[in-house]
Formats: C-alpha cells, structure tokens, sequence
C-alpha cells in the first residue's frame, strides 16, 4: 500500500490532500464521508442505505390475521433451530406476547417457553407450536380481538 505525504485539505466535504502519519487514523475534523458504494470487502465502511438494509434482514418481519376460528396458522417454515418471536396486534387492546422456541432435530417437538405475554381486551391469548416436521404455528384462543398481528422473528 503506497501513502503520498501532503496537507490534508478538506474543502466543502471533498478530500484534496492527504497525508497520513498513522496509516490507521485520519482526522476528518468533523467532516463527513459521502458518496460511499456498496461494501464489497470485509473492510469496507458501509453506507447507511446499506446497514438499514442488514438490520432489517436480521428482524424478519411478517403480518398475518387471526379469526375465531381457533385453527393455528403457519408463521415460519424451518425445521429447527433457536428463535425469539415478538407477537402484537396492530390494534389497541390485542394480545401479545414474547417467545423463546427451541428445537434440535426436525422429528422432535420445539420447546416453547413465554419469556412475557399479555391477554387482549376480550379475554383471548396467543399460543405459539412447534410440532415435529413442521413448521412454527400461531394460534389466537378465546373470541375478540381479531385482526392482523405483527410477528418478529429476532
């Protein structure tokens, strides 16, 4: 890697000269970067548009609605593994609850642990499954408080 040693001018946000007595440190003088790309090496700096992009792939999200019809219905598709899933309605008065499910071989029943839940106005809760060979399923039990949920999984 090849430094030039010259003044660092920083004019209207634009680098002109640089020089670099710490090859790791530059002082930017409360000046910003802009006009970065996507990263495409492990030490590239991100842009915003970039990391809003992977904090959002991180917190997958996804709505469903939930009647009195007391069927379950199929909210994630794997087979194993460890998930947080944050449940709320989209309505005041709705119940909602956080899950820790665990499962460690597809054929076994997950482990379903209710880290916080709270009941809706008209009395119904919210149960989570994780059956063997399946998926995760949600569940509303009792009447009222139907509507679209909000799920997170984390």
């Amino acid at each position: 890697m090849s430094f030039f040693r010259a003044p660092a001018d920083i004019i209207g946000g634009v680098i002109e000269h640089v020089a670099f007595k710490n090859p790791m440190s530059l002082q930017m003088n409360h000046k910003r970067i802009t006009e970065t790309g996507d990263p495409i090496e492990a030490e590239d700096a991100v842009n915003h548009r970039t990391m809003q992009r992977y904090v959002t792939d991180l917190i997958f999200a996804l709505e469903t609605r939930l009647d009195d019809s007391g069927l379950p219905g199929l909210i994630d598709n794997r087979l194993f593994g460890i998930v947080h899933v944050l449940v709320s309605g989209t309505e005041e008065g709705m119940p909602l609850g956080i899950f820790f499910l665990s499962k460690i071989s597809k054929i076994e029943l997950g482990t379903v642990t209710v880290v916080s839940s709270r009941e809706g106005s008209s009395g119904a809760t919210i149960h989570l499954t994780w059956p063997p060979n399946s998926g995760i399923f949600i569940k509303k039990d009792g009447n009222g408080n139907r509507g679209t949920y909000k799920i997170k999984f984390i």
